[in-house]
């Protein structure tokens, strides 16, 4: 039997955490864990457990060492650690002005954009797809 593959969301609204437990856990497949805890975030990430993360900008409540940290400094976290670096990130934002996406891709370095409210959950399945497909060939590559 293969293992599910396991997104983690980090993201601070309970009913967005919830959308992406049903459209990605029920309607999927995958493994849902949801935090925006630094130290856990980094913890699971670290461990080889995380597929993908998919990584709100905004966060409320998200600490790091004793400050408040968003999520673009979460994923420059996960890029420069040697053993992060290789997670697919997926950033949802409701910052979806015109030029947006190509400057948190930037600013991220993340694999690809996903404007906030987030409605269709086929399409975010689709996306998903798409970035572990290519995560995949890439570990092949460097493997």
């Amino acid at each position: 039997m293969t293992k599910k593959q396991t997104i983690l969301v980090v993201e601070d609204n309970v009913l967005i955490v919830k959308f992406y437990h049903m459209a990605l856990g029920r309607q999927g497949g995958y493994e849902v864990y949801a935090t925006e805890e630094v130290e856990e975030i980094l913890t699971l990430a670290r461990s080889g457990a995380i597929d993908l993360v998919i990584l709100d900008i905004s966060l409320s409540g998200a600490q790091y060492r004793g400050k408040q940290i968003d999520g673009v400094q979460i994923a420059e976290l996960l890029r420069k650690d040697e053993d992060t670096a290789h997670i697919p990130i997926l950033i949802a934002t409701a910052h979806a002005m015109e030029g947006d996406r190509e400057k948190i891709i930037s600013a991220t370095s993340a694999d690809d954009y996903l404007e906030k409210p987030i409605y269709d959950s086929k399409k975010l399945i689709e996306k998903i797809e798409a970035l572990l497909s290519t995560n995949k060939g890439r570990a092949i590559q460097s493997g």
